[in-house]
């Protein structure tokens, strides 16, 4: 089994090798560094600068973002470049509803679309679901996360890189095989910042996200009042022009049944059992 230094320096020699291919890409942003603000893309991005591959950082705003992580990302890496969305993530609501686990449309839009035309460097692991741990360390992006073919770096000059419609990139994942224990031991020995959304939270993301878990999401509408607010308008808007809009009381009847991960018809069902009972 590996030790997290063999890890480490696995990890770096990949790097290094893949930096030909980012070079033949961005020869003068070198790899594209997908940063959240979250651990795991913090020490992808220590393994570049021990690396001493040529690199750039940047951070995709999705205007759902924990302004804790935005100001500890201000503060604690000034190299990274914010990315503005030409849209809001509310205004998108007002036109395609609340995404969900299945229609996660807010990925698409403001995370898989970043960085066409370059080697995308990303803090995924393995461990963190099924899915990932069927990825290859690096892989030629496609829309369908099971169409991801994984490159051989050592015969890369065989592959074309064309850039259709301007998404095409090369995914790379330097830390796929390593664990949590291994991202925070990692941390801690490099004297890293950790972002304070740590102490209460265990990921760092979107404030209203369908991945969180309900207690994350309660809590935010107490400490991001404004955001729920806002989101709560969002869904109103959404409501008015939806065909689902009559399946609803409100706008916060709306979002209790996004909370619940169930189907309308269920989220019904329940409403009127439990209206019986009073």
């Amino acid at each position: 089994m590996n030790t997290l230094q063999d890890k480490i320096q696995e990890s770096i020699a990949f790097l290094q090798k893949a930096e030909k291919l980012a070079l033949k890409l961005n020869p003068e942003g070198g790899f594209y560094v997908g940063f959240s603000g979250g651990k795991d893309s913090q020490v992808v991005l220590e393994l570049c600068k021990l690396a001493g591959v040529k690199h750039t950082v940047y951070h995709n705003v999705t205007t759902n973002d924990n302004a804790t992580t935005i100001r500890f990302i201000h503060k604690k890496y000034p190299e990274a470049r914010f990315i503005i969305p030409k849209e809001s993530y509310f205004r998108m609501i007002e036109r395609y509803g609340l995404p969900t686990r299945l229609r996660r449309w807010c990925c698409l839009r403001f995370k898989e679309r970043i960085g066409a035309g370059n080697v995308v460097v990303t803090g995924v692991r393995a461990e963190e679901s099924r899915n990932r741990a069927e990825y290859a360390e690096i892989a030629k992006y496609a829309r369908n996360k099971s169409d991801r073919k994984g490159v051989d770096l050592d015969k890369m000059r065989d592959n074309e890189f064309q850039c259709v419609g301007g998404r095409d990139k090369f995914l790379i994942y330097p830390i796929l095989h390593w664990t949590e224990d291994d991202v925070w031991k990692f941390i801690k020995d490099r004297g890293l910042p950790i972002n304070p959304c740590y102490e209460q939270y265990k990921r760092v993301g979107c404030v209203f996200c369908p991945f969180s878990p309900v207690r994350y999401i309660r809590a935010y509408i107490e400490t991001h009042p404004k955001q729920y607010q806002a989101l709560l308008h969002s869904i109103n808007k959404y409501l008015e022009r939806s065909e689902i809009g009559s399946q609803f009381e409100s706008a916060e009847d709306a979002f209790e049944w996004w909370l619940s991960k169930s189907s309308i018809k269920d989220w019904q069902e329940k409403k009127r059992q439990v209206a019986m009972k009073m």
